[in-house]
């Protein structure tokens, strides 16, 4: 198990938005909890909001096409809508029969907000490793810092001149994995390696 850097993230200087993803295999509520409390603003992406109802965290937008979501997630995110009590702010509600994921188009919308704001995304990785590695590909464009932490782990996907500073981490693995992402002919490729 690696070290989690979650005091990291609050004593960090950059003000992050927490992205909550729909994993089945959800992050803690104490821990989603307190990655919140540390945030500026908080999205639930799809089944992500009953992680945040759990965890008693105000969800201050929804994004997804519902369809992964609680019966009671959805009547919160209908009361958003009708402008009624609700531990849902803003609604953005997607067609189910789409051509993106919920979380890219979750993506789209934060940037529109909040501008190419630091994420912290977490409930991205379990359960299927076909949905962590589309998350990846999602949250790899990102232009800002992006740090990933789920009850397993902390991670940061670090770009070009990205720091990482590793503080109090004796007795933690730590492990370090090159990805480059290239484009032929309209086809995503990808090379991996272990250093």
């Amino acid at each position: 198990m690696g070290v989690r850097f979650t005091s990291k993230i609050t004593e960090d200087s950059l003000s992050y938005t927490l992205i909550v993803g729909g994993s089945p295999e959800a992050t803690g509520a104490e821990m989603l909890a307190t990655l919140a409390q540390s945030c500026a603003h908080v999205v639930a992406v799809d089944r992500g909001l009953d992680s945040l109802i759990s965890a008693h965290v105000f969800c201050d937008l929804f994004c997804g096409d519902a369809d992964s979501v609680s019966s009671f997630g959805r009547d919160q995110v209908q009361a958003a809508l009708s402008g009624a009590e609700s531990l849902v702010g803003e609604v953005e509600r997607y067609d189910p029969y789409k051509d993106y994921t919920d979380l890219s188009l979750a993506l789209r919308s934060v940037e529109g907000r909040w501008g190419s704001a630091p994420i912290l995304c977490t409930c991205l990785s379990g359960g299927r490793t076909d949905h962590a590695l589309a998350a990846l590909g999602c949250v790899a464009r990102w232009k800002a810092p992006i740090a990933w932490i789920e009850d397993a782990y902390s991670a940061r996907l670090l770009k070009a001149g990205d720091s990482w500073a590793l503080d109090e981490c004796e007795g933690s693995t730590l492990r370090i994995l090159e990805y480059q992402m290239f484009f032929t002919q309209g086809l995503a490729s990808s090379a991996t390696r272990v250093l």
